[in-house]
This record gives structure tokens, C-alpha cells and sequence, in this order.
């Protein structure tokens, strides 16, 4: 049987920025060293923000079941 992979879309919102960037198909998120840090393992990538220029960060929380 195929494992469903479950991914969720961040936004995150730079303090000079008016509009936040939006990230789809995110598995993981975790802060390291002064930095916000998103993972997307289809794409083989990790983007990193440093905190202290972040204004807000919306992770959408889906309950399993």
C-alpha cells in the first residue's frame, strides 16, 4: 500500500514586506541557529529566514482523523 504524503502550505511574512510568501507542499518547518526553516523533500530543498526579520508565520493546523 502507498503511504499518503502529507504536506501543508506556509505563509510566511518578512516585516517589510506588505504581502506574506506563500509555500506549498511543505513537510516539515523547525527553527535552527537564528534561522525559520522550511523543508520540501520533493524538491530536495530547505529555505531558511532569519527570525529577527520575520513579522508573522501561518502554519495552517489540520487535525488527523
Amino acid at each position: 500500500m502507498e503511504k499518503i504524503r502529507k504536506t501543508m502550505i506556509v505563509l510566511v511574512h518578512n516585516i517589510d514586506q506588505s504581502q506574506p510568501m506563500i509555500f506549498q507542499n511543505i513537510d516539515n518547518t523547525y527553527i535552527k541557529e537564528g534561522f525559520y526553516c522550511l523543508v520540501n523533500r520533493t524538491d530536495n530543498i530547505v529555505q531558511k529566514f532569519p527570525i529577527n526579520r520575520i513579522f508573522r508565520i501561518i502554519e495552517p493546523y489540520v487535525p488527523e482523523g
